[in-house]
């Protein structure tokens, strides 16, 4: 889980429109970290897609839509944690605890998921 968010981190370019909440019951992807959480809404998701790595392991791409409340959004959030600790988590379960951040978001990134069948609820939501 650590290097899925690596990746992500180190692409520095993976969701859409988000902002601050501190409602757990929120459904799609959420970044959490420091005790505060980054929905990722879907008016500023531009695409998501389900794709496979190198070694066949399913991803979701997300691509986010250029604003300042969307692509700017996540950047600051997760600018702000670089260098600590980041989870992702769709709807109420955890795609990734506790990874390092090592950059920040800026315009879309990607993330390992354990099935085909969990990425396309992903893309399905965001649809």
């Amino acid at each position: 889980m650590k290097a899925s968010l690596c990746t992500l981190a180190i692409l520095a370019t993976l969701p859409a429109c988000a902002g601050n909440t501190s409602d757990p019951h929120e459904q799609g992807l959420a970044f959490e970290s420091g005790g505060q959480t980054h929905q990722i809404k879907r008016a500023c998701t531009s695409g998501v897609v389900l794709d496979h790595d190198d070694a066949s392991n399913p991803v979701v791409l997300v691509s986010i839509v250029d604003s300042p409340e969307c692509s700017g959004a996540i950047q600051e959030f997760t600018e702000s944690h670089v260098g600590g600790k980041m989870s992702t988590r769709f709807n109420d379960q955890y795609l990734v605890r506790d990874a390092d951040v090592y950059s920040a978001i800026q315009g879309s990134f990607r993330f390992r998921v354990a099935t085909d069948n969990e990425g396309k609820e992903v893309v399905e939501y965001y649809r």
